[in-house]
């Protein structure tokens, strides 16, 4: 990226931690600034739509927390660490735990919604994970348990201006994972063994959007209703 042969105090932009792959460009002057801005214009688009997603995946986070601690439905008796005390992360691990099929589809609308102007298209992913830092296992009362190896649901984003890709993981706590946005292929090949054979934002958030367009109802208890009917 070009340089202003006189350097002066004037920061146009920087990536951040997100990325290394961009550096400080300075301008000695808003004129000078402004006689770069074709070379500069296209990155600074794409690093405030990455910007845009880091913050949408951090408020996304957020709510779900929140939904699952107001609607949590299980009842534990006790709950044992291997090693240390229980932390306010082993909360959220809890929280989420077999929950991953809930962010695609209780956070469906408002992430539809949030990422209107940053996404080219939003689908939703099925994987067997890898690498997990946490493992969480249900003890039943007979003290039988729960086989800890399931299929894990996440969110693959495409941006605007520019195309990257990134994985939306609401649920990641589950596995000892806290970041809700990470680069796609970063993703892959650090926390997926193999994908299921399912593709599209279609399944369990996107489901809404089918049966609307099918029988033109916009109840969200009838749709629910249909929605059970059809998982049965």
């Amino acid at each position: 990226m070009p340089i202003s042969p006189a350097a002066a105090a004037r920061t146009l932009h920087t990536s951040m931690a997100m990325s290394k792959s961009f550096t400080h460009v300075y301008y000695s002057s808003p004129k000078c600034q402004k006689e770069d801005r074709q070379h500069h214009k296209g990155i600074c688009k794409r690093l405030q739509t990455r910007k845009g997603l880091y913050r949408a995946g951090s408020v996304l986070q957020e709510i779900f927390y929140m939904y699952r601690e107001k609607l949590y439905e299980k009842f534990y008796v006790k709950i044992d660490k291997s090693e240390g005390r229980l932390t306010a992360e082993d909360k959220k691990s809890i929280l989420v735990h077999l929950s991953c099929d809930d962010a695609s589809a209780w956070l469906h609308e408002v992430l539809k919604y949030i990422l209107v102007d940053i996404a080219v298209s939003i689908e939703e992913g099925r994987c067997v994970p890898k690498n997990k830092k946490l493992v969480i296992t249900l003890v039943h009362p007979d003290q039988t348990r729960q086989d800890p190896n399931f299929e894990h649901e996440i969110i693959k984003v495409k941006l605007q201006n520019g195309g990257e890709e990134y994985a939306l993981d609401f649920s990641g706590a589950q596995y000892g994972y806290f970041e809700p946005v990470i680069p796609w292929l970063k993703y892959v090949e650090s926390r997926v063994a193999h994908f299921a054979s399912r593709q599209g934002f279609d399944y369990f958030g996107g489901m809404f959007d089918i049966l609307r367009s099918m029988s033109g109802r916009h109840n969200a208890v009838e749709i629910l209703l249909t929605l059970n009917v059809e998982s049965s």
